[in-house]
């Protein structure tokens, strides 16, 4: 009977073991996912700054020949202040508008690298959730462990 009752436990005890060590398993792809998908995260956050940050060169480019052309138009002041006056008015159209988007531009970038710090604190909570949990089934299987030796110590 105590043989019976001892390999009953050892039973319950191995399947209990089996399932924690999948359960170690899941939670290890489950952090491997994680993992990519942040990287995946990291690359996309990064070819999109690389994206704004040839929007912002353009619009600079744009706003550097923008001053040009208003300093020619200024230059040729004494030459016809009616046609200067319609160039300026266009030059600082275009200027408030290359402005604006490099306000937006700025904004988005300010607003992705906060996406970006909330991805990650949030992969590092989930983590430590993970860690907690797995720490918590290193416990149960050491517990389980010793189980199994005080039942084949009896």
């Amino acid at each position: 009977e105590c043989a019976t009752q001892e390999a009953k436990h050892c039973a319950l005890a191995a399947a209990e073991l089996e399932a924690a060590r999948k359960e170690l398993l899941d939670a290890a792809s489950e952090k491997e996912q994680l993992q990519e998908c942040h990287v995946q995260a990291v690359q996309q956050k990064h070819s999109l700054l690389a994206t704004k940050e040839q929007e912002l060169e353009q619009e600079r480019n744009k706003v550097s020949k923008l001053l040009q052309q208003l300093q020619d138009a200024e230059a040729q002041r004494h030459e016809c202040a009616t046609q200067e006056a319609k160039h300026c008015a266009l030059a600082a159209a275009e200027l408030e508008a290359a402005r604006k988007e490099l306000l937006d531009a700025a904004s988005e970038k300010e607003q992705l690298q906060e996406c970006h710090v909330q991805a990650v604190q949030q992969k590092h909570s989930l983590l430590a959730t993970k860690e907690q949990e797995l720490e918590q089934e290193r416990n149960k299987v050491s517990k389980l462990l010793q189980q199994l030796q005080d039942a084949e110590a009896q």
